[in-house]
């Protein structure tokens, strides 16, 4: 079992969300997907919750660049939204909902990254959620606590930002790290 800690605002999370099961997979293993706050995870890193506004206008055109190439790379579609970052509260409260349902999770992701909808409206969280549990209801504030409880993990673990991969106590952070994960779990299966 690997855990993936993930926030939907995060392009490098989305990107390494389409990789992360196949993955996993190839050594016997199931992901345990774990939402959490980024931002509230970034804020008690580095007392700011959206570190965008941080960089230069140089460095913001290379990270968009970045996440263009490495979407390209493995074949992810991927629509940046203009109004990035949108707040992912009520995404990540339904998929706690869910029950951390992979088709949940993707559908959401595709949404925020592909889709460019508002996935910070409750209305339209409910929308994508009932396209995959038709019927359902959804209270998106009874996962509240849910959410701070999560995210509360995450920084007790020392995460700090997303994706990050544990495996057996070891933190893997970045999509771009997922090489060491396929190492960790070779090494895991030869001990």
């Amino acid at each position: 079992m690997l855990d993936y800690w993930f926030d939907y605002s995060c392009p490098y999370a989305y990107i390494g969300s389409t990789r992360i099961e196949a993955l996993a997979a190839r050594h016997g293993e199931a992901v345990r997907w774990r939402p959490m706050l980024l931002g509230a995870v970034l804020r008690a890193r580095t007392g700011v919750a959206d570190l965008g506004p941080t960089l230069s206008s140089d460095k913001a055109r290379y990270l968009l660049q970045d996440q263009r190439r490495v979407a390209a790379f493995h074949h992810v579609p991927l629509n940046p939204p203009a109004a990035h970052p949108r707040r992912t509260v009520n995404a990540l409260r339904a998929t706690l909902a869910s029950g951390n349902d992979p088709a949940v999770i993707h559908r959401l992701f595709r949404a925020y990254w592909v889709e460019e909808r508002p996935v910070e409206d409750a209305a339209e969280v409910s929308a994508l959620f009932r396209e995959l549990r038709p019927g359902s209801e959804l209270n998106l504030e009874d996962w509240r606590e849910t959410l701070r409880v999560a995210t509360q993990e995450a920084l007790d673990l020392g995460i700090f930002g997303a994706p990050t991969v544990v495996v057996d106590d070891e933190l893997f952070f970045g999509q771009d790290r997922l090489f060491f994960v396929d190492a960790a779990l070779a090494a895991r299966k030869q001990a």
